[in-house]
């Protein structure tokens, strides 16, 4: 049956005038729920076609393109992480999902439904009609979203509620096609999947490259800003990650789309933007080792596992610290400072820079139409990529596997910066096979990187104590393992850049970023 659109506050009397002589309208009954609609904080959940939404103590979850129920879960309390769900369906679906991210309160509404019972002459029950409207639980300064009017059919008369909703679509009520969750969300301002990291920036082929430049940057930035308060309230460890990522993508930017502002504005942001990268590398470090907590203990034998503890105790005591140094850092006067100051950079309008000298230098490529310095980049960064992969499989330089990976890494920002100048299919395919490539090579680093610091605290282990000299055995234990995959990481990660160094790649590269394609 259809939703109609009917006005707030539709009381019985105008329902019966809706619905004429031919039935009959019962005294109506009518109940106030709190609803809670939850989600990840990068709406994972509405990505997959799910909504999880809270009455009561009842969980339940929808799929939102089928239009049904496809669990429900009784809890006292709301759940934060997948491991807080009881064992069971609603579990098994969302653990693969959500991972370790948080759910948090996407939209806190009250639902008033009213549902009045349709008579026929007889004065027998033949349909319900319900009537449904939804408003924020706190002031919120956002339009609300029209009431909604269904019919609801009782088994034996089927045939009735069709004939009820035909006259109400007679009568001029407008139909609609949203749902109760996309309502839910409307009433509190919020735009389902509004946040992600994907770059999705609007560049026009002939826009000049500081203009192109700014609204890059200024999408980056906003993720930044928007991540800063959950890394302070420590929800889960993917609002650091983001904006680690952010923070990164930023300095590829300054660094790479070249010529294009002021050296000084460049020089002091680069430098500001890296400070603020090393203020949080070793909280991200602790994340990803804390992280891996239960790989580690799966790689030795039941009878070491258990002394791991002291190892994982030590680690969580560093995390505070380095989670008290980041909060202190971010809420810091010049930390403030330095974000004010580059949020009235990006804010300035571009003007003619490319014909100005700045310090004895022109910012030659201001005016220039981005997708000439596009190509022009990312196809000298391409070049960069292949000469050194090519050198470091052909004269066996497997320590210098790193620093391919930083090259692939620039090579792929580009790519994604200005992946809406070129054809998408094309683009996808180029991203998804470079990004395998530099997965292969991130995991060579993250082993060396393993290694090093399990040895690391390895020497900061007190050894008074018995337990600490048994982590010490299975400390060795997991280097010797990191060691063998180090091995197998090598030969997969040879054989990744092999793949992208293909001829069909190369041919695509050069059709799309070579100098010649440039119109």
């Amino acid at each position: 049956m259809p939703n109609f659109i009917v006005p707030r506050g539709l009381d019985a009397a105008k329902l019966r005038e809706i619905l004429g002589a031919s039935w009959q309208l019962g005294p109506g009954n009518g109940r106030t729920q709190r609803l809670l609609v939850y989600d990840t904080f990068d709406w994972r959940l509405y990505r997959q076609s799910l909504g999880l939404w809270h009455v009561g103590q009842t969980f339940t979850l929808f799929d939102l393109a089928a239009g049904r129920v496809v669990t429900t879960a009784v809890m006292p309390e709301a759940p934060v992480y997948v491991w807080d769900l009881p064992p069971g369906l609603l579990r098994a679906r969302l653990e693969p999902i959500m991972g370790v991210r948080a759910l948090l309160p996407q939209a806190d509404v009250l639902v008033q439904t009213a549902v009045y019972p349709v008579l026929d002459a007889a004065a027998q029950p033949v349909a319900e009609l319900v009537v449904e409207e939804i408003r924020p639980s706190a002031p919120a300064d956002v339009p609300l979203p029209p009431a909604s009017l269904t019919v609801q059919p009782l088994p034996a008369r089927p045939e009735a509620a069709r004939a009820v909703s035909e006259r109400l679509a007679q009568s001029g009520l407008e139909t609609s096609e949203t749902t109760t969750y996309a309502a839910v969300l409307t009433a509190v301002g919020q735009t389902p999947g509004a946040y992600s990291t994907k770059l999705d920036i609007q560049l026009t082929p002939d826009m000049r490259a500081d203009e192109a430049a700014k609204a890059i940057l200024r999408y980056l930035l906003q993720v930044m800003r928007s991540n800063e308060a959950y890394i302070l309230q420590d929800l889960d460890p993917e609002f650091l990650h983001d904006y680690r990522v952010a923070v990164r993508r930023t300095r590829s930017a300054l660094s790479q789309i070249k010529a294009v502002f002021p050296p000084e504005t460049i020089n002091r942001f680069k430098q500001e933007f890296k400070v603020i990268g090393q203020l949080s590398n070793h909280l991200r470090d602790l994340d990803v080792y804390l992280l891996s907590e239960e790989d580690y203990r799966n790689q030795l034998p039941d009878f070491l596992r258990d002394a791991l503890d002291p190892l994982f105790d030590h680690l969580r005591q560093k995390r505070a610290q380095a989670l008290r140094e980041v909060s202190e850092g971010l809420k810091s006067p010049e930390y403030g400072q330095m974000v004010a100051d580059w949020e009235a950079f990006l804010a300035e309008p571009v003007g003619d820079e490319g014909d100005t000298a700045v310090s004895g230098k022109k910012v030659t490529n201001a005016a220039t139409p981005i997708i000439i310095l596009a190509r022009r980049r990312i196809d000298k960064r391409y070049q960069q990529v292949m000469a050194a992969g090519q050198t470091i499989l052909a004269e066996n330089q497997q320590g210098q596997m790193h620093s391919l990976r930083i090259e692939c890494k620039k090579l792929r920002y580009l790519m994604e910066f200005f992946a809406g100048l070129f054809p998408p299919k094309e683009m996808g395919l180029l991203i998804r096979q470079l990004k395998q490539l530099q997965n292969h090579l991130g995991d060579l680093n993250d082993l060396n990187v393993q290694q090093a610091y399990l040895l690391h605290i390895a020497d900061d282990l007190p050894l008074r104590r018995k337990k600490n000299r048994r982590a010490l055995v299975a400390i060795g234990w997991l280097v010797a393992n990191l060691e063998q995959k180090k091995t197998q990481a090598k030969a997969e990660s040879a054989a990744a850049f092999r793949q992208f160094a293909a001829s069909e790649n190369a041919c695509l590269f050069n059709q799309l970023f070579a100098p010649s394609s440039q119109s």
